[in-house]
């Protein structure tokens, strides 16, 4: 049993140095070609930066979205992108929409709040808990949780 952990230790401290370098990416949305417009629609909608509230799973840092893990779950490099990711999602947010026909404004340099001026009926906003992609021995995972409140042009909410 010993002569099994010394090489498990062992193996850890060879791959951790060789590993911990953090990994760019870059977060790109492209709409599908096969997108619907929504020609029923003319409604445009005021699009406010998410905020991040991701607690510790973002290191507190808007650059980071993922890990690079090894298969006993240590973390071996963090993934970054190049731009803070809530200023990618609000703009692929606005493209998704404009792909769709629905006129967009983008406001992405602050989070909505009660009485913000907005000159659209619809504001779309709230928070984002989880956003993340890993890379395990298993394979690659990706998963994007939150909260998306549509309100109306005085701040009442709608959905």
């Amino acid at each position: 049993m010993k002569c099994v952990l010394t090489r498990m230790t062992l193996a850890m401290l060879v791959t951790l140095p060789a590993g911990c370098a953090d990994l760019k990416v870059n977060l790109q949305y492209t709409p599908e070609a096969r997108i619907e417009s929504l020609t029923t629609t003319d409604i445009p909608v005021t699009i406010f930066r998410f905020a991040d509230a991701r607690g510790d799973e973002g290191d507190k840092n808007v650059y980071r979205v993922g890990g690079v893990y090894s298969g006993y779950g240590m973390r071996l490099a963090k993934i970054l992108s190049p731009t803070p990711w809530p200023d990618a999602l609000i703009r692929d947010l606005g493209a998704a929409f404009t792909k769709r026909g629905v006129k967009t404004i983008l406001v992405e340099d602050r989070q909505y709040q009660k009485g913000s001026a907005v000159t659209t009926p619809l504001v779309l906003t709230e928070d984002i808990r989880n956003f993340s992609t890993e890379n395990c021995w298993a394979g690659y995972l990706a998963h994007v949780g939150g909260i998306v409140r549509v309100y109306d042009q005085s701040g009442t909410l709608l959905f």
